[in-house]
């Protein structure tokens, strides 16, 4: 069994079997005809048994695949599923612009000559369930293919013979598309560059995969070095992290679907320049995946450098890890106060740091909102702590308030926090489905709201805000998809 590129095997090379196993199905079957077998994991006397490898991996279409599971030799020709991750969507037009450069053309059409002086036969690609063949020059795919190369030019082999190839690793569509890609041609519904970078791998076709790798942007780098992680490619993962450290502010939300932690992380860490732009990456991902731990494991992978007050408030306040005067720090468990001189436009300089990681009084887990009282106090929703504290002007604890639990006055998933008038205090409860009310000594108020979609009813609150002008609260939901507006007396008049 063998795996890797077909340039292992050259045309001239000498094989450790009898000429016996040439006559060997690829069943086992000695006395079925070696024509034309199908490709399997270990040799059985064609080239395609040799450099079967990592083949396996269809992305053709599910009408192909229930075509071919319908017909009489179903377990011939079952594709496999589409590997999990996102789609890597191949610019086929730019593909067709490079795949043939000026200085390549006069080899092509010098092999197609030699092919018209030999007249040898056309190559037959074929499939299961009743699908039309593929077919193809010897000479193109010797030029452009190493493995069509070893496998056409050898007598050994009966596609050489017979000049037909059965393929049981890819569907139709997907296959005719990389025929045609060989030749310059934009062939078929084919997008995914999966499919285009096995094919090419384990056929040696070196003039798409380069194509591939140059045609890496910020519409496809992120399902790249998905594709690249999961089947271990080093030179993809080297290119996709070249791409995204020029990229990667322009990748959009919808790009980063399906992303996993680790290559989010790898292409973030790719952009030299650190700062907000690696911000607004880590929040894209997060709404792309939805994961509050990991989104926090990026945001201490990022290196804010020296980002001016102003640029920072307008970036990062709207995720709600902001509140005026305050940068909640959740990389080190920390909260900052920040000297605020807007119109100095200074780099930011810590006025001082408290706090740290621990569930004692004054120490956090997971801070993740804050808000300030009139006088200069300020208030912190730490998440996993379950709780939320008042401190001093100088950061001084001055209250702590709730503890984990199901009662009125007690935190599942507290991740907001507002003040209102009169100084109190509103946290919403992502768990309990509910915004909970406290006085700033941390009296129990009321609490309203409950799990669901009706007006007044909410689904994962993630954030509150108070307008005292108007004497509103404003709560965003997560799955509710909606931001609803209550009343003075919590009854709601707007969503």
């Amino acid at each position: 069994q063998t795996t890797g590129r077909s340039s292992l095997y050259p045309s001239s090379m000498s094989l450790p079997f009898t000429m016996s196993h040439l006559e060997t199905d690829h069943l086992g079957d000695p006395t079925a005809s070696s024509e034309a077998v199908t490709p399997r994991s270990c040799f059985t006397g064609t080239f395609s048994n040799m450099t079967a490898g990592r083949g396996g991996t269809d992305y053709g279409t599910a009408a192909d695949a229930s075509s071919a599971c319908s017909s009489s030799k179903a377990s011939l020709w079952d594709w496999p599923e589409v590997p999990a991750g996102p789609f890597w969507h191949f610019r086929r037009q730019a593909a067709k612009a490079n795949m043939h450069p000026k200085e390549n053309l006069s080899a092509v059409f010098g092999s197609l000559w030699a092919q018209a002086q030999k007249q040898t036969d056309m190559v037959k690609f074929e499939f299961g369930g009743g699908k039309a063949p593929v077919c193809a020059h010897r000479s193109v795919l010797s030029l452009k293919s190493t493995v069509f190369a070893s496998m056409l030019d050898s007598e050994l082999f009966s596609e050489a013979r017979t000049g037909r190839v059965r393929i049981r690793d890819c569907s139709r569509e997907t296959f005719a598309a990389f025929i045609g890609y060989m030749y310059g041609c934009d062939e078929g519904p084919v997008q995914d560059g999966r499919a285009m970078w096995d094919l090419s791998d384990k056929y040696g076709v070196d003039s798409i995969r380069h194509v591939l790798l140059e045609t890496l942007d910020e519409t496809n780098v992120a399902a790249a070095a998905q594709y690249a992680f999961d089947t271990g490619s080093t030179e993809l993962a080297a290119a996709a992290r070249r791409c995204a450290g020029e990229c990667l502010p322009r990748i959009a939300t919808q790009a980063l679907e399906g992303v996993k932690l680790e290559v989010a992380l790898a292409l973030m860490s790719a952009f030299r320049p650190g700062g907000l732009p690696q911000y607004l990456f880590a929040e894209r991902w997060h709404a792309a995946n939805g994961d509050f731990g990991h989104t926090d494991t990026l945001l201490r992978q990022i290196d804010f450098g020296k980002v001016h007050l102003s640029d920072l408030l307008a970036t990062v306040k709207p995720s709600g890890l902001v509140a005026p005067g305050l940068f909640s720090d959740i990389y080190e468990r920390k909260l900052e106060r920040i000297r605020s001189h807007p119109w100095a436009m200074q780099p930011i300089d810590p006025a001082f740091t408290f706090g740290g990681r621990g569930q004692q009084p004054g120490q956090f887990e997971s801070p993740v909102g804050a808000a300030v009282f009139p006088d200069g106090c300020f208030v912190v929703c730490d998440r996993d702590n379950q709780r939320v504290q008042v401190f001093s002007g100088d950061g001084r604890l001055l209250t702590a308030i709730g503890r984990w639990g199901h009662g009125e006055a007690d935190f599942l998933v507290p991740v907001g926090v507002a003040v209102g008038r009169n100084e109190c205090i509103y946290v919403a409860d992502s768990a309990q489905h509910r915004i909970k009310v406290f006085r700033r000594d941390g009296e129990f108020v009321r609490a309203f709201g409950s799990e669901g979609t009706a007006p007044g009813c909410m689904r994962v609150p993630v954030d509150v805000a108070v307008d005292d002008e108007r004497d509103l609260v404003a709560v965003c939901e997560y799955h509710g998809h909606r931001v609803q507006l209550f009343g003075p007396d919590c009854t709601p008049t707007l969503q």
